[in-house]
């Protein structure tokens, strides 16, 4: 892992630009090689969920030949990508995985995701961590691996994707210290008595067609992001981490901040390319290197 960083002024409020960068392969496939049996019932129903024809497996041969092509037809190289980088996303994804077909370009890599559990769960002091749109877990499964002293309140208003996200954190024996609840993130808030030390945010990009602006607005968000930061500020703290897409728009960013107030910005690497950016407020944010 290369590690680097710069501060730069911004409208004239200073920034920390963080890049991370995760090694590893990735596999650029056009065509899977039909093995019959090499493909298990748990593989083909994963597969299923993400349209993909149930006679192909996650062999590593490769048969790249127009003659192969035509006769077993071409994988769409997008969801290709999603299937060889499920380990990516799930270390654990053998021993029985749940995902929707959304999850598969929705869930945070587990390393991005450990590395952001290590930003917010600074110390070993008891930490309460919210996780208001927790999908199938894959942060908060991180947030709970990380430390045997966080407890994590995680909600989604899919109740599907919760479920799933339960039997997910039971494959990595965190379960018991995760409260999961099913409903939408403006009521759920308002509902919490409890002291939260910090909350995470990963709401709805709009599916891949987020690369398609230039400049990603919180507003292009639904529910939009403005309100979802503003209304996490209010209700449960303002120690936010924010998990946003490469092509966020930095101006958006710098609006959310009140005089005094600092932002940490993060962009996380995998392979050389920009996968997510994550930014960091109130107590999250290194005001230590911003200051300096």
């Amino acid at each position: 892992m290369k590690l680097a960083y710069c501060l730069s002024p911004r409208c004239g409020k200073l920034y920390s630009y963080w890049f991370f960068l995760f090694m590893d392969k990735e596999s650029n496939c056009e065509s899977i090689e039909i093995i019959a049996d090499e493909i298990s019932e748990q593989e083909k129903a994963v597969m299923k969920t993400m349209g993909l024809p149930s006679h192909f497996s996650s062999s590593k041969k490769y048969d790249k030949s127009k003659k192969k092509q035509q006769q077993h037809g071409k994988v769409k190289k997008s969801l290709c990508k999603y299937w060889h980088q499920r380990y990516r996303l799930f270390s654990r994804f053998d021993q029985g995985i749940k995902l929707d077909k959304e999850s598969w370009y929705s869930v945070t890599p587990e390393m991005i995701a450990l590395h952001i559990a290590s930003r917010c769960v600074k110390d070993d002091n008891y930490r309460v961590i919210m996780d208001p749109f927790c999908g199938v877990g894959g942060n908060i499964i991180q947030f709970a691996s990380f430390s045997k002293n966080v407890f994590i309140i995680a909600s989604d208003i899919d109740p599907k994707k919760v479920s799933m996200a339960k039997h997910n954190a039971s494959i990595y024996d965190v379960s018991h210290r995760i409260a999961f609840m099913v409903g939408d993130f403006f009521n759920i808030i308002k509902t919490i008595k409890i002291h939260v030390d910090c909350i995470f945010l990963s709401p709805p990009w709009g599916g891949p067609d987020y690369l398609k602006q230039d400049n990603y607005s919180l507003s292009s968000m639904t529910p939009d992001g403005f309100n979802i930061y503003n209304a996490a500020k209010k209700y449960i703290t303002p120690n936010i981490a924010f998990l946003l897409p490469r092509n966020i728009d930095r101006d958006d960013l710098n609006s959310l901040l009140q005089p005094g107030e600092f932002i940490e910005i993060e962009q996380n690497l995998i392979n050389d390319k920009p996968k997510t950016v994550t930014a960091y407020f109130g107590d999250l944010a290194k005001q230590d290197l911003l200051q300096s």
